[in-house]
């Protein structure tokens, strides 16, 4: 082999397997000191790649882990919430069975009622307070984001709305069949005073149920009436003072005000007091359980009003509809609903609806308690009385007797009982008065000739319970009434011709103070032609009334006084024979006896107020001494009933009315701007007709004659009527919701204010309804996701319900009564079914996430295991490699070391 010394081969074959071993040699170093097998691409390529996959894989496994357990901590959170509403659930439940027990009074249930609200409040609280790391779990919002175009529509998750659900939809709301309203009645309320009907002036203290069984007022202070219904609550205060008008207007206006006005929101709705059955009707403007009202309050105001449901309610059918919108081919999908809440229309949401109320124009002013004077034939009737007050002889002449009293009701009008009696009162007090337009009649139909002479009747007209009833101030059988009436007027009012008389009372006695037992000689000068003569008289005016001075010359007395012989004997019985013969031939209402002493007395046989006896001289006088009595003497009866006279109106003529201060006319227009007929009321109308400015009533049967007459048009119009349980005139629209609309005008300006002073109605004004039937929902999905996998869509959703009180139906939950209570446990036993599915199933979720922890521990165990197999030293293997590249170096090193002496060796050729 050539020497070479340029070129050290050797030395290079050394260097070259020294850095070799020098570089595996730092390659084992990395890969223990590190630990791993592969550091970079260059070490395993293929292994890096799937060894990044793999860790990829476990990262993501161990990040879902967490993810689970934070799911499990938010489901026990939500769970936790649950739980207590639970807990409050059961305790609902066991008082709405405590409210159904009888032993409970109002009052008590009144004060459970106050935890009830509590409680359901709470529930409310829970519902928008729970949250985990501030995101909240129980009012929806964990579930899906609703919302609509009209707070009359609310939407509640009750399902897995947010993953089924999520879109545009457009909502509409019919009504399939027409329900039955609520009608309510109180007990028959009565004067406690009179024991008659009350009336709409009547005060609550003077209503003989608002007395307890001790005789104590139950409203002796101000009391507080709880109203429930529609979902809603709100209190009125009453006092004994309040008039059973004032009473039940404030009630009403409790029941009808808006919610927003803390009203009950029941429009439409009548609570009024009916004069004619003397009851407070309740009648409800909505069918089914929301229209339904509950009274709760003090047990004794219970009793008193005695309110009965006399007509249950029946819910009516809604056709509830929804369509999605944005969709290539849209579906609609209905759902039928006898309430305010819709089930299964959109997926995993209840729907609550309000519902929408038609237009209307209520009255305020109540129908009178009325007569209707049918037929062609007027009403005459003719009354009597005796009893002109005069106490005196003097005053017993003829000329004081009083007038009799013609009454006359115009065939084919209707009159109010109340100007009936105006009408009656005011003839009496005319009655002497010829020139009186309710007396200028009075000799043209046969009465008595009316005179200026004559006394007014002491007798008052008034109704009772719809009859006619004429009173004698004088009392005792003294007081008479008699009567003539028509046929027409016994068909009407019942009246029949005839006479009553008062009753009991004291009789007026005169008695003398002389005893005429042994008979009585008349002496003295007073005498004419020998005779002595004696007048008595009565109450009723029966007297001697001819006059004496025309018979002085022929008989020098009257031959109708009672006379004696002067100077002749005359026994005790002669005297009392004389003075009955005189009575009878005279109508005397008297009787003259002998009494145990022997005096003479006279008694009346009427008694009362104007059971009178005078006595007086006759022509001559002198008798009257010698009998024991003074000229002029006379002696009046007391005490007794009166003379009482009752009608009875026939069913058919009783009726309410309207009055009106003047004809009027007006036209109907509804929201289409269809329009009626003119309308008259008064003119052309069933009712007579009448003047431009004639006050009148219309009858109710009249307004219903008009206003269903062909001719109105009312009928083709939206618009229809009704009259209300206080017999309040009200139009409504046929339609609901704020499109329906009611345009009244007058045909003159004028006429609105006799509209508005006789119904109670603006006649020159427009309303509308309120409430849609058509919405627009929008939902968003905004249900929990929980990664729960390395990989992508590997994932957990789930959703939790809205749990207010509202969606689980525990709004405005009333146990105040146990119908009420019984419907209340129905809805809680509905809404712990709901809580308790909801906590199934977030336990089954949890139970699920548990298991997904277990499962990606092992998984991730396992896939670590691989990584490690592909990325990890083996430390074993590379420590012997490890030591068998140190030892290279080492020999390299040497070699190298060598490999340098070799070219050293060519000095030695040189030297």
């Amino acid at each position: 082999m050539g020497f070479r010394i340029n070129n050290n081969i050797s030395a290079l074959v050394a260097q070259g397997n020294l850095n070799k071993t020098q570089s595996r040699l730092a390659t084992s170093i990395e890969r223990l000191s590190s630990g791993l097998r592969i550091n970079r691409g260059a070490d395993d390529a293929a292994g890096l790649t799937i060894s990044e996959k793999l860790r990829g894989q476990i990262r993501g496994l161990n990040r879902s882990i967490g993810n689970a357990q934070d799911g499990i901590s938010l489901i026990q959170t939500a769970e936790g919430a649950l739980n207590e509403d639970a807990s409050i659930l059961n305790r609902l439940r066991e008082l709405a069975i405590q409210s159904q027990a009888d032993s409970l009074t109002s009052s008590d249930r009144l004060e459970i009622q106050k935890e009830v609200d509590q409680l359901v409040d709470e529930i409310d609280r829970i519902s928008d307070t729970t949250e985990f790391n501030t995101k909240k779990l129980l009012d929806g919002s964990a579930n899906a984001l609703v919302s609509t175009d009209n707070k009359n529509l609310v939407a509640f998750q009750v399902g897995e709305a947010g993953k089924l659900s999520s879109g545009d939809y457009s909502i509409s709301v019919s009504l399939q069949d027409t329900g039955t309203k609520q009608v309510q009645k109180s007990a028959i309320l009565t004067d406690a005073n009179s024991g008659n009907k009350a009336g709409l002036g009547t005060k609550l203290k003077d209503v003989a149920t608002f007395y307890d069984n001790d005789g104590n007022l139950v409203v002796e202070s101000p009391k507080t009436i709880t109203l429930r219904g529609n979902g809603q609550k709100t209190d009125i205060t009453v006092s004994s003072d309040m008039t059973l008008q004032e009473f039940s207007d404030t009630v009403e206006g409790a029941v009808t005000r808006s919610i927003d006005d803390g009203g009950l929101g029941l429009t439409g709705s009548t609570f009024a007091f009916d004069a004619s059955s003397g009851q407070i009707i309740f009648e409800s403007a909505r069918d089914g359980f929301t229209g339904e009202l509950a009274i709760a309050a003090d047990e004794n105001i219970i009793r008193a009003l005695g309110m009965q449901i006399t007509t249950e309610s029946e819910a009516a059918a809604y056709k509830v509809s929804a369509t999605q919108s944005g969709l290539t081919s849209s579906t609609t999908t209905s759902a039928n609903t006898t309430t305010d809440r819709a089930s299964g229309v959109v997926a995993g949401l209840d729907l609550n609806f309000e519902l929408a109320s038609e237009a209307r124009m209520d009255g305020t002013v109540a129908g009178s308690e009325s007569i209707h004077i049918s037929g062609t034939t007027d009403v005459i009737f003719t009354f009597h009385d005796t009893n002109s007050g005069g106490t005196s002889f003097q005053n017993m002449a003829a000329g004081s007797m009083t007038a009799g009293v013609t009454v006359v009701l115009t065939a084919g009008r209707t009159f109010t009982t109340a100007s009936i009696t105006t009408i009656v009162n005011t003839a009496i007090a005319q009655s002497n008065n010829p020139t009186h337009a309710y007396t200028t009649f009075a000799t043209g139909n046969g009465a008595a000739t009316t005179s200026s002479t004559l006394g007014v009747p002491q007798i008052s007209a008034s109704f009772e319970n719809g009859n006619l009833k004429l009173t004698s101030s004088v009392t005792g059988t003294s007081g008479t009434i008699s009567l003539a009436a028509n046929t027409i007027a016994n068909n009407v009012l019942g009246l029949q011709t005839g006479k009553v008389t008062g009753s009991a009372g004291s009789n007026a006695v005169l008695t003398g103070t002389i005893d005429i037992s042994n008979g009585i000689t008349f002496a003295g000068t007073n005498a004419a032609n020998g005779l002595f003569s004696v007048r008595v008289g009565d109450g009723d005016f029966n007297i001697n009334d001819q006059d004496d001075a025309g018979l002085t010359a022929a008989n020098g007395h009257s031959t109708t006084d009672i006379t004696f012989n002067r100077g002749q004997a005359i026994s005790g019985a002669s005297i009392v024979d004389s003075f009955n013969s005189y009575f009878t031939a005279q109508n005397v209402q008297a009787t003259a006896t002998m009494t145990s002493d022997g005096k003479l007395e006279i008694r009346s046989t009427e008694t009362g107020g104007d059971a009178k006896v005078s006595i007086a001289s006759g022509f001559s006088g002198g008798a009257l001494a010698q009998l024991g009595f003074i000229s002029g003497q006379n002696d009046i009866g007391n005490g007794g009933t009166a003379a009482i006279l009752n009608g009875n109106t026939h069913d058919s003529a009783q009726t309410v009315g309207f009055t009106l201060a003047g004809f009027m006319s007006f036209r109907v227009t509804d929201k289409n701007g269809a329009q009626s007929n003119t309308i008259y009321f008064g003119n052309g109308g069933t009712d007579a007709a009448v003047g431009a400015t004639e006050s009148h009533t219309i009858s109710k049967e009249s307004i219903v004659s008009i206003l269903d007459n062909v001719s109105s048009a009312l009928g083709s119009t939206d618009i229809a009527y009704t009259f209300d349980a206080g017999n309040r005139l009200d139009f409504y629209s046929r339609s609901a919701g704020k499109t329906s609309r009611i345009v009244l005008a007058t045909t003159e300006t004028s006429y609105g204010t006799i509209a508005r002073n006789g119904l109670g109605i603006d006649f020159n004004s427009a309303t509308q309804g309120t409430g849609d039937t058509e919405f627009n929902l929008h939902v968003a999905d905004r249900s929990l996701n929980f990664q729960i996998g390395a990989n992508k869509s590997q994932q957990l959703n789930f959703a939790v319900i809205n749990t207010s009180a509202n969606s689980l139906g525990l709004k405005g939950l009333d146990i105040t009564n146990v119908k009420s209570a019984t419907r209340a446990l129905g809805a809680i036993d509905e809404a712990v079914n709901r809580i308790s599915s909801e906590r199934s199933k977030l336990g089954s979720l949890q139970n699920r996430l548990t298991s997904t922890i277990n499962n990606l521990t092992v998984t991730s165990t396992n896939l670590q295991s691989t990584e490690s197999k592909i990325r990890d030293v083996d430390v074993a293997k590379e420590t012997v490699d490890f030591t068998r590249n140190q030892i290279l170096i080492q020999a390299g090193t040497a070699q190298l070391s060598q490999s340098r002496g070799i070219a050293q060796n060519a000095l030695q050729l040189l030297g």
